[in-house]
C-alpha cells in the first residue's frame, strides 16, 4: 500500500529537488484528477531527475501502480515501465539506500509490477515498446545497470547501435 500523501514521514524524504512538497503535491493532483503524461513526468523528474536518485523515489512505484490500474492501455504500460525504471535506479551503486519504513513496500510493489511487465508483452510490439519494457524489467529483477545498456541500445537504418559505443553493432 501507497505510504499515504498525509503521513509526516515525507519530510524525511528528499528528491531530486530536495524536498518532498512538489512531489507529493503531483501525487494529490494525479490522484484528484487522474494521472496524465506531462504530471508522470514531473513526478518522475522530482523522483529521478535524469538517471539521479533520491530517498523519495522509493515511495513513488507503489503510487504508480495503483495510479496505473486507473488509466486506459497503452499509457497504462508506460506509468509501470517508470516504476519499473525506478527500481532500476535503486541498483545503482551510487543510488541512496531504500529508508526502513518504505522498504516493505517497495519490496512487495515490486511483483505486481513485475507482472505487469509481463503480461505486456504480447503482441506486436515495436523496437522502442519491446526495449522500455524490457529496461523495466531489468530493474524489477534487479540487475538496473543491465537496464542501463539496454536503455542505449538504439536501431537506425537498419543496424543497431549503442550510445557508449562507436561502432554499429553487428
Amino acid at each position: 500500500m501507497p505510504m499515504p500523501l498525509d503521513d509526516p514521514r515525507w519530510s524525511l524524504l528528499n528528491t531530486a529537488y530536495e524536498n518532498t512538497a512538489e512531489l507529493v503535491d503531483y501525487l494529490r493532483q494525479a490522484y484528484a484528477e487522474g494521472l496524465q503524461q506531462d504530471l508522470l513526468g514531473e513526478i518522475m523528474n522530482q523522483a529521478c531527475h535524469q538517471g539521479d536518485s533520491s530517498t523519495a523515489m522509493y515511495a513513488v512505484p507503489a503510487h504508480l501502480l495503483e495510479l496505473a490500474w486507473a488509466t486506459e492501455e497503452p499509457f497504462r504500460t508506460e506509468v509501470i515501465i517508470y516504476a519499473g525504471m525506478i527500481y532500476g535506479n535503486a541498483c545503482q551503486p551510487n543510488a541512496p539506500a531504500c529508508p526502513d519504513f518504505l522498504r516493505d513496500d517497495f519490496e512487495v510493489t515490486r511483483e505486481p509490477l513485475l507482472e505487469a511487465m509481463r503480461g505486456s508483452l504480447t503482441g506486436e510490439l515495436d523496437f522502442y515498446d519491446l526495449k522500455y519494457r524490457f529496461v523495466a524489467i531489468a530493474g524489477l529483477v534487479g540487475h538496473g545497470r543491465f537496464g542501463e545498456v539496454i536503455e542505449g541500445i538504439e536501431f537506425h537504418k537498419d543496424r543497431f547501435h549503442h550510445n557508449g559505443w562507436d561502432e554499429p553493432i553487428r
